[in-house]
């Protein structure tokens, strides 16, 4: 399967050795994201390993000639949707993008949502609910001129979002960027070595660098995840999944 990671622009590279180290076979590493291609536990297992990603999505499909409404429509009308989610279930859909005849996003967003809602009529004569806080699954939509890529939110909620923390200072340091400060630092090289952080502030860093002296997953202490909500995920056992 082909996924996206995203990141924040300057530590793609250290994202792209990451995805390598947890198993996955890197496609191509672009401004803020990169791809690749991994099975279905390769993948859950990144969500729950990675450090430097914030948000993991699996490509749908992709299609040109997305030029207006109607072909907009039709693109997103024939997809298997049947695969990911039922029509019991609730969905959600992030559209990004525009061009000279889809001039909105919120409209975008809206034409794949009655294609969506369409499709399963047609399949079971019932339509899935739309929740936009807490969907069963995410769509994520994006435009570039007249080329639209179809992704399902496979990760869930920002990566960096580790859970541990229950609040912070007014100028938190991003999670998963203190986690590339500590690799780029040299400090894992030798962990019996002091580490010092003398702006410390709420702590980010010392804890990313604990976290990562004691090969601990960042992903344990989430609420969960995405995936686990796709008719494709199976509970596995929770000590292969930290050994990266």
């Amino acid at each position: 399967m082909q996924f996206v990671a995203s990141t924040s622009i300057g530590i793609e590279q250290l994202l792209q050795q990451e995805l390598t180290d947890l198993g996955a076979e890197v496609n191509k590493q672009r401004v803020g994201a990169v791809e690749f291609t991994a099975d279905s536990l390769t993948a859950q297992k990144i969500c729950l390993c990675t450090r430097l990603a914030t948000r993991v999505m699996l490509v749908l499909q992709q299609g040109s000639d997305i030029e207006d409404k109607t072909a907009l429509y039709n693109f997103a009308r024939f997809q298997p949707w049947q695969e990911f989610f039922g029509p019991d279930q609730s969905f959600a859909v992030e559209f990004s993008g525009t061009n000279r005849q889809l001039k909105n996003t919120q409209f975008g967003a809206l034409v794949i949502k009655d294609a969506i809602c369409d499709y399963f009529y047609d399949l079971y004569e019932r339509r899935p609910s739309v929740s936009k806080e807490t969907p069963d699954v995410r769509m994520v939509a994006k435009l570039n001129r007249d080329k639209l890529t179809l992704y399902i939110d496979y990760s869930g909620p920002r990566l960096s979002q580790r859970g541990y923390r229950s609040a912070q200072g007014k100028a938190p340091l991003k999670e998963h960027l203190a986690a590339a400060l500590v690799m780029r630092s040299g400090w894992l090289e030798d962990t019996s070595k002091p580490l010092f952080d003398p702006t410390c502030g709420s702590g980010t860093l010392l804890i990313e660098a604990a976290l990562m002296a004691q090969n601990k997953a960042p992903g344990l202490s989430r609420q969960g995840f995405a995936f686990e909500r796709l008719p494709s995920f199976r509970l596995a056992n929770s000590k292969s999944l930290n050994k990266a």
